[in-house]
């Protein structure tokens, strides 16, 4: 396998991780959002 192969093997192997590691931490803070409208919609029934 050629050298640039390999590259833009890797290259895009690392732009898959970041979109990866991109959407988990979207996800993380949408659910915090969430989590955050529960309780404020919580507090206000007592």
């Amino acid at each position: 396998m050629p050298d640039t192969d390999r590259t833009v093997k890797a290259q895009v192997a690392d732009l898959a991780a970041i979109i990866e590691r991109t959407t988990a931490d979207l996800s993380l803070a949408e659910e915090a959002g969430s989590f955050l409208v529960a309780l404020e919609q919580g507090a206000g029934d007592e």
